[in-house]
Order: structure tokens, then C-alpha cells, then sequence
């Protein structure tokens, strides 16, 4: 049982019609991949394989045992045929694109090796790329998934920048006949094929583990595990160990779902109070509640959102750059439905949801920048029908209130090494607060400045990063490269 596990319960509201904003549809429906007939795909990971500048797109076909990539040829065009086929273990469950190897120039920070896992196997599958103008890549030893006997059928992978290296490290869900490996598992990334498996949390005694996220929540800095215990049906976050590369099972905080099985869960700051909140997913009924931080390990102020129909996954991210969390739940129907962040509070801080279809038996909802546009989109590898659907975001406001562009602004030098400068227009007075945030996500510097100022960089990892300079007049985005 986690420490500060139970919850403080203040105010409880509803979402309802009455109150719910009608916002801008910020998804369209983009590229459908269609891949080989019969391979009934389980997940798909976007990278840029070729070295383009187009990120392409490959995925795990879990009935011929094979991860096959498909690039994108022109903007939002992708090849009908896959111009690389690799073997995995049985019955693949899962892809991530990755770093694998040393990281010396800024090339070697793009994300264009691959990891696969198969639980019948118990193995992961290493896939460098050869760095050639084709994209192709070199199978590497496999290593084994998981130190038992129990082996798992349906393994998940989630890729995070966990700890303070340069290497993407990666979180795995694991399902087993026997209770005591279901959980979530880490392993760190060491700049070689090859990644270290550091610690194991029995996360559920019931049910399939759900895929995991992270976010800092206590504001130490560290990146927390967040998931659902659908045992006692609650969201937990699982705090970072620092120096360890540990999370505990005793050192957390979580919320106990209202009513419902806590299907899947999400962590970010929901209120722009610099704490991190939760929205836990449940079905039966089917619907979000959104639970705020109210001090050290404390949640309230509850509210719900109604969902369609059962959800399988939710995430928070900021969608349209205007600073809020977006909230995106994927259905176990087949539909995407996004829920925009208004910047009000209460029950009406997230609006009228947009509705976009996928396929039938999705896999995990991703999020990368697929038509390099600067804007997360979504795509899901659908099993029913072996299509991979991209939705674009079309960069306009979801938000209600969205939050003005400001200009004037100029960062140097980018791309940087140990100091980033920050200009802004001699009419600009006041302070501005500087966010700096890697590439999946996550905000790992903050600082305000009252002037022109600086960031210190040094000690962050090499690779490509958002900075998001904020004023009480508006924000502006800049993409900001560390080598």
C-alpha cells in the first residue's frame, strides 16, 4: 500500500452541456497507412529513418512476427509498400522509436533505431539504423524481457527521457498468469543496443497493467511513473528515486476513483498552479475524472467528464501551444476524442469534445510530430483492419481562450551548448517566464527572468528541445537544439 495514498475530498462538480465550450475543431483525419493483409499490427512508432527531415512511420505486425517500415515519400504521403521488413520474436506486441549508440553529433539525436518487444518470446528486438539514405537497418543481438518463467503475452513499451543522461529510457507494461508480475517495469537507456533493467512494480493484482505515463507531480525535478491500480481502483503516482534510478512501491500519492474501473490514467498541471493534477479514465461508467492537487499529496475539487463509450487510454498535453493541457481519450470503439482545455476552472475547464474516427481494435495512441509543423499529432496502429491512422493537428485554437502570440522575442545561439540567450522588444517590460520542455513532453527547466536573461543548458542532454517564453500578454514557441 503507497504512503499519502487516500485522498482529500472538496468539492465535487459535473460536466454538463451548459456549461461546456464550443471550441475549434484543432484534428483533422490525415495520411491512413495500409499495411500488409493479415498482419494484424499492434503498435506503430514514428521516426525519421532516412534522415529526410519526414518522419516516417514503422510498425509491429504481431501475426507474421515482423516490424515493417513505411516512409513518408512527401508530405503526408506515405510508400503503399513497406521498404524495410525485420524479424522479431513472436507474436510482437509493441514499437518505440529510439536512440541506440553513441550520441556524438546532432544527427545521433534523431529518433531512428527501433525497439520491439514479444512477450511469447521474451524478447526485445534492437534495430539500428544504418544511417543511409534508404533507412535501412542492422538487427541487433536480442536481450531478453523479462527474469522469469511467467512470461508475458501482451507487453507494452513507452519511451521517456526518465533520468538526467542524454538516452531515451523505456517503461514496459508486463501480464502474466501469475499476480506477482503484473506491473510496469524500467529499464534505463546506456547509449548502446542494450538497456539495463533497474526496477519492477507490481502496479495491479487484477487485470491487464495499463500503460504507463509520467510527469514530475512533486515538483522535485524527478519524472514520476504514473499509472492506475485497477486492484483499488485508483490512479498512483510512483515517485522518482534519485541517485537510484528507482521508483518505490511505499513513496506516492493517488486518487480513489469515485465509481467505475479505472481503466487508464494521465498526470499534468491542470490549473497553472506548478502541481501536477490527474485524469483517470473509467468504464462502467465510461467517463474522466479530473482530480487537483491541493497540497503535499493531497486531490480534490473533482470533476467528471461523460465518455461515449468505454475508454482505453488517456493522455494531457498541450496540443495548440496556448500553455493548457489538451485531454485526448481513445476509445475502445475506435474513436479519438479530444477534449479542449478552455483555461477556465471547475467543471468547465475542458469544453465541447472533437470526435475523429480510427479503426476498429486500436492499438496505443502515440503522439509525434508527423508533417513537421512544430504540432503533436496523434496516429494509432488499428489490428482490425491493418491500417495506421494519422490525425493532423491542424494548428488552430482548441482552446476557447486561447492564448495571444507573442512577438519580438529571440533566442541565440541555437543550436546551443551550455547557455542560451533570451532578447525581447524594449516595449516588453515586465517578467517573462521561460519553459524549456524535451521532446517528449516533459518541462524540464523553468525560469524567470525579469530582463534580457539567460538559461543555463550545460547540464541538460543533447538533443532537440521547445522553449515556451510566456509574458501576461501572450507566448511564443521556438524549436531550441542542444549539441
Amino acid at each position: 500500500m503507497l504512503k499519502r495514498y487516500f485522498v482529500t475530498f472538496l468539492a465535487i462538480a459535473s460536466a454538463s452541456k451548459s456549461n461546456a465550450q464550443v471550441a475549434s475543431n484543432l484534428f483533422q483525419a490525415g495520411p491512413v497507412i495500409s499495411v500488409t493483409t493479415g498482419s494484424s499490427i499492434s503498435d506503430a512508432a514514428a521516426g525519421d529513418f532516412n534522415h529526410d527531415g519526414l518522419p516516417d512511420v514503422a510498425v509491429t505486425a504481431r501475426a507474421r512476427n515482423v516490424v515493417e517500415l513505411y516512409r513518408q515519400t512527401a508530405l503526408g504521403v506515405f510508400s503503399t509498400t513497406p521498404v524495410g521488413t525485420y524479424t522479431t520474436g513472436t507474436a510482437p506486441s509493441s514499437l518505440i522509436a529510439t536512440t541506440l549508440g553513441r550520441l556524438v553529433t546532432q544527427s545521433d539525436y534523431v529518433l531512428d533505431d527501433l525497439v520491439a518487444v514479444s512477450g511469447p518470446s521474451n524478447q526485445l528486438s534492437f534495430f539500428v539504423n544504418n544511417n543511409d539514405a534508404q533507412g535501412t537497418m542492422t538487427v541487433a543481438t536480442p536481450a531478453g524481457f523479462y527474469p522469469s518463467s511467467w512470461w508475458s503475452t501482451d507487453p507494452k513499451l513507452v519511451a521517456a527521457y526518465i533520468d538526467t543522461d542524454q538516452f531515451l529510457d523505456v517503461a514496459y507494461t508486463h501480464d502474466a498468469a501469475r499476480t506477482d508480475d503484473l506491473g510496469i517495469g524500467v529499464w534505463r537507456g546506456q547509449g548502446s543496443p542494450s538497456i539495463r533493467r533497474t526496477t519492477f512494480l507490481m502496479t495491479t493484482r487484477t487485470g491487464v497493467p495499463a500503460l504507463p505515463s509520467f510527469y514530475d507531480m512533486d515538483g522535485d525535478g524527478g519524472l514520476d511513473l504514473i499509472t492506475v491500480d485497477k486492484t483499488n481502483n485508483a490512479a498512483v503516482a510512483h515517485y522518482y528515486t534519485f541517485g537510484q534510478f528507482w521508483y518505490n512501491m511505499q513513496d506516492g500519492a493517488g486518487v480513489l476513483c469515485q465509481s467505475g474501473q479505472a481503466v487508464s490514467a494521465a498526470s499534468a498541471d491542470l490549473n497553472a498552479d506548478s502541481r501536477g493534477d490527474f485524469a483517470v479514465a473509467t468504464a462502467n461508467p465510461n467517463k474522466v475524472e479530473v482530480w487537483l492537487n491541493t497540497g503535499v499529496d493531497r486531490f480534490g475539487s473533482l470533476a467528471t467528464y461523460a465518455l461515449p463509450s468505454a475508454p482505453q487510454q488517456v493522455l494531457l498535453a498541450d496540443l495548440n501551444k496556448d500553455s493548457y493541457p489538451d485531454m485526448v481519450v481513445l476509445l475502445a470503439n475506435g474513436n479519438v476524442t479530444i477534449f479542449p482545455h478552455t483555461g477556465q476552472s471547475g467543471a468547465g475547464r475542458y469544453g465541447t469534445p472533437q470526435v475523429l474516427p480510427v479503426g476498429p481494435t486500436p492499438g496505443p495512441l502515440r503522439m509525434a510530430d508527423v508533417d513537421n509543423d512544430t504540432y503533436q499529432d496523434l496516429y494509432v496502429a488499428c489490428a482490425g483492419n491493418d491500417k495506421v491512422y494519422i490525425l493532423r493537428n491542424v494548428g488552430r485554437p482548441l482552446a476557447t481562450k486561447r492564448t495571444a502570440q507573442l512577438a519580438g522575442t529571440y533566442i541565440y545561439p541555437n543550436p546551443a551548448t551550455s547557455v542560451v540567450r533570451v532578447t525581447r522588444p524594449a516595449n516588453l517590460v515586465g517578467p517573462l517566464t521561460d519553459s524549456l520542455f524535451d521532446a517528449t513532453g516533459r518541462q524540464v527547466l523553468q525560469q524567470v527572468i525579469a530582463s534580457t536573461g539567460t538559461l543555463l543548458v550545460s547540464q541538460l542532454p543533447r538533443g532537440i528541445y521547445t522553449l515556451k517564453v510566456n509574458h501576461v500578454t501572450g507566448v511564443s514557441t521556438s524549436r531550441l537544439v542542444l549539441q
